[in-house]
């Protein structure tokens, strides 16, 4: 398997404002639309998927949705909808890590390398994601 990640795909999915996951999903199945698209997502986000996400657990029939449990966030209150429609990692991450912490720490220019395997911090800079 390879990922490509062009710069125009990046120019493509800047938006300014609010940025809702399904828009964003719409958008990379059309630049990439042979390929199968995987949404890696937290126990925290889908916890709150049916009261904070614009349209809801609709956005899961989009791609396939990934679920890592993060501490303080079990999946017991989630309905069976949901749950059907995701794949969910068992296992508990030894250390909490979120999106919004990785993107704090490039920002601020702090070493990630405890929670990125080399590959994807290289990927990660090489594309200027989170910055």
């Amino acid at each position: 398997m390879s990922l490509e990640f062009s710069e125009h795909a990046k120019n493509q999915l800047k938006r300014r404002g609010i940025s809702y996951t399904k828009d964003t999903i719409r958008k990379l199945k059309k630049l990439y639309p042979r390929d199968e698209l995987f949404w890696i997502v937290g126990s925290d986000a889908i916890v709150a998927m049916e009261q904070k996400w614009k349209g809801g657990y609709k956005v899961l029939d989009m791609c396939k949705f990934i679920v890592f449990i993060r501490p303080g966030y079990p999946l017991n209150t989630v309905s069976q909808k949901i749950l059907k429609k995701v794949i969910v990692f068992k296992k508990i991450l030894k250390r909490d890590l979120s999106s919004t912490m990785l993107r704090h720490m490039l920002k601020n220019k702090k070493s990630v390398k405890q929670y990125l395997v080399p590959e994807v911090l290289k990927f990660v800079k090489q594309y200027n994601l989170y910055l």
